[in-house]
């Protein structure tokens, strides 16, 4: 069985900031992503962002993504590309697998940074193939350079949608209809979606993609049995976390969107304090202080009742 000290598992801003962190403290790091190269949903994403620390904040999210990647391999961080962390057991083991093997893997402390995923909602149609959700349509065009259709339809809003709409638009392609909700609404094809239709008109179509907003991917840890709390803000249960993000399962901590929906501001935040806490660094509290700077009031009174002795009382 391989063994390490801190293992964080998924390669996104959270987990970035935990990793490199905890590395600088002088840990000795795994991280484990199941992607090609680390950056999570930052390198699909063209906005800029903010909030981050000087060297990062004003950049777009995909430089953000390419920054990360080398500062993590500078400070000798050991990143395990396209490997999944499928299971978290007893004494903070982990099944992991690559394309080339299977292994277990000891951690004396755990940091989940396992994202979201986006939430889907069923319609007629909703299994046809060319049905995307918004994050699939943004990857195929941001990451890989190509386009989910020529004539597309998007149903739902939000600023996610109108992200969608501007990345469709700019690689080429026409946005033919977008509908705001589900309403009387449904898509059709033979085999492959090929019509959109609410309240009768059918507009001819050849992608369709829904904008739904996400929801956290607390699935590791819940593995792992840690207590949970309803969120309101994000619509589900997640883990009930200390101040130090730590769950109730000893040494596993949950960052960034998996204990809730966040900023990627807040993400990379929280990573730096469950890593300072991890391997109990001398800055965890100005690490804390900067986190409550990247909280809105309704999202810290929220968290502050998802605490686990809050929650049992």
């Amino acid at each position: 069985m391989r063994t390490d000290e801190i293992v964080v598992i998924g390669g996104g801003p959270a987990g970035v900031s935990a990793a490199f962190t905890a590395r600088n403290r002088g840990a000795s790091v795994t991280l484990i992503d199941e992607q090609s190269a680390i950056g999570g949903y930052l390198r699909w994403t063209l906005s800029v962002q903010r909030g981050l620390p000087p060297q990062l904040d004003g950049r777009r999210g995909f430089e953000v993504a390419e920054m990360g990647w080398n500062v993590l391999y500078d400070s000798g961080v050991n990143v395990q590309l396209h490997s999944t962390a499928w299971g978290l057991f007893e004494d903070n083991v982990l099944g992991v697998v690559n394309p080339e093997s299977s292994y277990q893997l000891k951690a004396d402390k755990v940091i989940v940074a396992s994202g979201s995923t986006d939430a889907c909602v069923p319609f007629p149609g909703w299994e046809l193939a060319g049905v995307m959700t918004a994050r699939a349509a943004l990857i195929a065009i941001n990451v890989h350079r190509v386009l989910p259709g020529r004539r597309v339809a998007l149903v739902g809003n939000g600023p996610e949608a109108a992200e969608v709409r501007e990345a469709i638009e700019t690689a080429g392609a026409e946005v033919v209809a977008h509908f705001s909700d589900l309403a009387r609404f449904g898509a059709g094809g033979e085999g492959v979606v090929e019509w959109v239709t609410q309240g009768g008109e059918r507009i001819n179509i050849d992608a369709l993609v829904t904008v739904f907003g996400s929801q956290p991917d607390p699935a590791l840890p819940l593995q792992a049995l840690a207590q949970t709390g309803y969120s309101e803000l994000s619509g589900m249960h997640v883990p009930l976390r200390s101040a130090t993000l730590e769950t109730t399962s000893p040494g596993v901590y949950v960052v960034g969107d998996a204990g809730g929906l966040c900023s990627t501001a807040e993400a990379s935040a929280e990573g730096r304090v469950a890593a300072e806490a991890a391997v109990e660094g001398d800055d965890l509290e100005q690490a804390l202080e900067q986190l409550s700077e990247t909280r809105s009031v309704e999202r810290a009174a929220e968290l502050s009742r998802l605490r686990p002795a809050a929650a049992a009382s």
